[in-house]
């Protein structure tokens, strides 16, 4: 927003509500124009004190001398602000503190933050209160701050934190014994979560300490467990190379007898295979799983195993012996959750070794049972992906029909593959006519969708040109939405009587009874938000009246409950001009999803689509697209298929941050593109997780040549499992390249991924990028 618009905004503003001063100063601060907000603060405090005070005007002067780099005037506006207004207190505490441990004050930073590890303290606050805590006690506070603390209350996630917290607390004091046994204790209750991985950071940090402690009798890390309880939460957190030497090592506390493993015996087996596996060392992965599979405790159990050894070799290059192990998987467990896998995997290696006859009977015995037809779905599309690609169309035609028969959610794939088939049916005098159906067929389910987009692509040449131009014409005349809608996407914006389509689409949905409000502009007046309508408002909701977006953004769906479209997006909107993204788009999510039911996405209106799909911390992004090679909008696309724009995420995989990076790989790009070094939490930081995420991407396109596709579905599945199904490919084509990825994940990944990257190219041109404003 520029200044000079902001100027005349605030000239137009409606009258307050009678009483609120707050309406124009966080009109004010929103503009960026702090030294005017500041000012205005003080003239309402001065002559209106207990009605500031009621609002909280002195917490708001306090963050107003702090984006002026005052910091020790706000430190005393925040003291004049602490016993002003009781809902705010936590929120001024939280400052205090934070500004005592920027000036080298741990100890006064616990003394004020402790107060707020409380099960009536907000979420979002509580949150980093502890991690404030934390970090305030190692720096030298004192850890009988936390006697009092009413821990067991707290929600679950902050309980575990503080647990941690009060385990460090034992070790800095030389309770070795006590702070282990509580690190162990944490790491049974649950390995996936940022204590978890802290605690076996320490644990493992200990053993290699003090070795003397782990091998004298009764010390607490001369457990056995401990190897096993740390390996497997480093495998959890896909630290692959610390789990190895730790899962290794645990597995010398088993019995070697015969027979089957024990439960814990069989998870820390199958984690070190999974280990090895994930550093794509394949070799000794399939060792590690032939072992596993006589300790096998049933049926399942063994499937599981031998599909997993199967991949070990197919990735290997041994298809033969991957062939007769993907066959021995589903023999174990016939009606279990890996039979289908097993023999689509057996299928397509038998298909490319040339035995057709046996891929054949591999896929009647995918079709002869009901669990596996997801599976023979994707089977039939396969091979007539297959024949098509290589212009061979005789039996295409019946594995689509089985395609569809099989699942019915692959509606818009076999329209695409049968407009190939169309086109390659020579004998046929509408065959073009019968692919322009296919093909518009499957934009209309979905435009976006990569397959909508290739033959939306395929009939913009020749033949198939001359046919959608005729298909777009007689559509244009026909009366229903449905078919406009088709007349446009086959025609375009280019084409007279496609604007034209376009035009009274737009019209009809604009004048609609209920998609209307939706096309109407959003108020850029914050006055006409509910925020300064209600008296009684909780402490998140009076900061977003305060114009603080960064401390009350938790609390903005709330505030448009029940509000009009219209409102909900200036509010996302205003949430997205301070980099409150993940807001923003949960609003815009809410909006879309209403629409969705009767408007097109490329027609839905321009604004909600840009905050459905933003382009966040715009500088940053569009810097290091440009410095590794990468298009920013790829990023963006990525960045909000993993994380929602949330630069706190964490994944139950660890993976954490806006480009959703485990650990080891951060460490990795990091020092190879001299990013200095890393912590776990730096992940959370958007500029470090951005220059992460275009410097990854830049790597797998290299490895894929360029490919787009590949290179998403290596950033969701692997380099290695990428480049074994283009190996399934006879063509470089991104069709072929997509309907032959066999994870379900990934396939839905690469759809979700290109298809917003394509909406982002057109949301944000190339030359719009560095403001991310078209």
């Amino acid at each position: 927003m520029s200044l000079s618009w902001s100027v005349a905004l605030l000239l137009t503003l409606p009258a307050a509500p009678p009483g609120d001063l707050r309406l124009p100063l966080a009109e004010m601060r929103l503009a960026g124009q702090h030294e005017g907000a500041l000012a205005a603060t003080e003239r309402a405090l001065r002559s209106a004190p207990d009605e500031s005070a009621r609002l909280g005007l002195s917490y708001l002067r306090a963050r107003l001398l702090e984006d002026l780099g005052r910091p020790r005037e706000a430190a005393e506006a925040l003291g004049a602000a602490l016993d002003e207004n009781a809902r705010l207190r936590p929120f001024v505490r939280y400052r205090m503190a934070l500004g005592e441990e920027r000036r080298g004050h741990p100890e006064v930073a616990v003394g004020l933050v402790a107060a707020l590890v409380h099960p009536t303290t907000p979420g979002d606050l509580l949150d980093r209160s502890i991690a404030l805590l934390g970090r305030a006690l190692a720096a030298g506070g004192d850890c009988r701050m936390l006697g009092d603390l009413r821990v067991q209350e707290l929600p679950p996630r902050a309980r575990r934190a503080m647990h941690l917290i009060k385990a460090e607390c034992l070790l800095r004091a030389g309770d070795l014994d006590h702070g282990a046994a509580a690190l162990r204790r944490l790491l049974q209750e649950g390995k996936d979560d940022e204590p978890a991985r802290a605690a076996a950071d320490r644990l493992d940090f200990l053993l290699q300490r003090f070795p003397a402690a782990s091998r004298k009798a009764g010390s607490e890390l001369a457990l056995p467990v401990l190897d096993s309880l740390i390996g497997l939460t480093l495998f959890q957190h896909r630290e692959f190379d610390r789990a190895v030497p730790r899962l290794e090592r645990a597995l010398a506390a088993f019995s070697p007898g015969p027979g089957p493993a024990s439960d814990s015996e069989f998870e820390t087996r199958y984690a070190l295979a999974r280990s090895w596996f994930w550093r794509e060392e394949f070799g000794v992965a399939g060792e590690r799983f032939a072992e596993i599979v006589p300790r096998a405790r049933n049926g399942e159990e063994r499937s599981q195993v031998l599909y997993q050894l199967a991949r070990c070799r197919e990735l290997s290059n041994d298809d033969l012996t991957a062939i007769g192990l993907y066959r021995r998987a589903q023999q174990a467990s016939p009606a279990g959750e890996w039979a289908g896998p097993a023999l689509f995997a057996a299928l397509r290696l038998e298909w490319r070794a040339g035995r057709e006859s046996a891929a054949q009977l591999l896929y009647n015995q995918l079709g002869a049972q009901r669990g596996t037809w997801e599976y023979a779905s994707r089977a039939a599309l396969f091979l007539a992906a297959s024949e098509l690609v290589q212009g061979r169309p005789r039996r295409a035609g019946v594995w689509l029909a089985d395609a569809l028969r099989f699942d019915r959610d692959s509606a818009l794939e076999v329209d695409y593959w049968l407009g190939r088939l169309a086109e390659l049916e020579t004998g046929d005098p509408d065959r073009a006519g019968r692919a322009v159906r296919h093909y518009l067929a499957a934009a209309q389910r979905d435009p976006y969708h990569p397959l909508s987009r290739a033959g939306l692509q395929r009939l913009r040449e020749g033949e198939l040109a001359t046919a959608a131009q005729k298909e777009g014409r007689r559509r244009a005349g026909l009366p229903t939405p449905q078919d406009r809608f088709g007349a446009w996407l086959l025609l375009g914006d280019g084409d007279p009587v496609g604007r034209l389509a376009k035009k009274q689409l737009l019209e009809l949905y604009g004048g609609h009874p209920e998609y209307g409000r939706f096309f109407r502009p959003a108020p850029t007046q914050l006055g006409a938000w509910p925020l300064w309508r209600y008296p009684n408002q909780d402490a998140e909701t009076m900061l977003l009246a305060l114009g603080l977006f960064d401390e009350g953004a938790a609390a903005a769906r709330r505030s448009v409950a029940g509000a009009g479209p219209e409102l909900a997006l200036a509010v996302a909107q205003r949430l997205a001009e301070v980099d409150q993204n993940y807001a923003a788009l949960v609003i815009a999510d809410d909006l879309a999803r209403l629409l969705d039911r009767g408007v097109p996405d490329p027609l839905q209106p321009v604004e909600l689509r840009r905050r459905h799909y933003p382009f966040g911390w715009p500088k940053v992004l569009t810097e290091q697209g440009r410095h590794f090679g990468v298009d920013p909008r790829l990023i963006a696309a990525i960045v909000r298929e993993e994380s929602k724009w949330d630069p706190m995420a964490l994944s139950p995989a660890s993976a954490r941050g806006l480009g959703q990076f485990v650990f080891l790989t951060a460490k990795r790009l990091a020092a190879q593109h001299r990013l200095g070094a890393l912590r776990p939490e730096d992940l959370y930081r958007p500029e470090i997780s951005l220059a992460l995420s275009a410097a990854y991407l830049a790597e797998l396109l290299e490895g894929a040549r360029g490919a787009e596709f590949r290179a998403v579905a290596a950033y969701n599945a692997g380099p290695a499992q990428a480049a074994l199904w283009q190996g399934y490919c006879y063509s470089g084509e991104m069709a072929e390249f997509f309907t032959k990825t066999s994870f379900r994940e990934t396939r839905a990944y690469l759809r979700r991924v290109l298809s917003g990257a394509a909406v982002y190219r057109e949301l944000y041109p190339q030359d719009g990028l560095a403001s991310g404003r078209p």
